[in-house]
């Protein structure tokens, strides 16, 4: 896996910034890199104790979804 460019924070800047639908609001993953190949890497990174909640357990389907409906063109 090839990263293009560099990467830039853009979560204070919610018009430019990459966000995914929750039930009640927009979250902003900690990483988003564009492959050489023109995909998606999404990244949200959970520590040991916030993996099991709620919040957490949306997010993860949520990219597991966005996932499948790029057929192959996004990784979460």
């Amino acid at each position: 896996m090839s990263v293009n460019g560099r990467s830039v924070n853009l979560s204070g800047q919610p018009r430019a910034a990459f966000w995914l639908p929750t039930s009640t609001d927009r979250f902003y993953p900690d990483f988003v890199a564009l492959l050489q190949d023109d995909r998606l890497l999404v990244v949200e990174y959970k520590g040991a104790a916030y993996v099991s909640n709620d919040d957490s357990k949306e997010k993860r389907l949520i990219g597991e979804l966005r996932e499948k409906k790029a057929m192959a063109g996004a990784f979460f």
